[in-house]
């Protein structure tokens, strides 16, 4: 006779492996059109974040490119209280014949840390350029930050 409790453990254990794996995939930002038919810039890759707070706001900027060599640059800005305040965030966009600016805003966003253990943001952001709206989805992600 085989008992079924025997193996309760094992389910559990290979269920616990499988959900601490599936936490350790690496997600990446994206960028997503979300009306009009804009320029296509779903291709960009991340490929720099830094940050740095000072007075009680981190500003994180995200450097992206494509295949052209298009440069996407968003910047967040983060006030540090309870509960955390995004301040705003600008993007600019410099296809290598001209250079676009404006603002970005939040559609939602989370922001956990900061005491002493580093923080992370993560959230959906909406920006517009020349008449097309795009979100840039941001996973979760822990900021490398430095003050001054």
């Amino acid at each position: 006779m085989i008992q079924s409790h025997g193996m309760k453990p094992v389910i559990i254990m290979t269920f616990m492996v499988m959900m601490a794996l599936m936490g350790c995939t690496q997600q990446n930002p994206e960028i997503a059109i979300l009306n009009g038919s804009g320029r296509d810039i779903t291709d960009f890759k991340l490929i720099d974040q830094t940050s740095a707070t000072q007075a009680g706001i981190t500003k994180s900027v995200f450097q992206f490119a494509d295949l052209q060599n298009a440069r996407l640059q968003i910047t967040l800005a983060f006030k540090k209280e309870v509960p955390p305040i995004f301040e705003g965030g600008t993007f600019q966009m410099n296809t290598g014949t001209k250079i676009i600016n404006g603002a970005v805003t939040r559609k939602n966003f989370r922001y956990f840390g900061g005491q002493g253990d580093g923080i992370s943001i993560g959230g959906d952001f909406l920006f517009s350029m020349e008449d097309h709206e795009y979100q840039f989805h941001l996973p979760l992600t822990k900021l490398e930050t430095f003050s001054y």
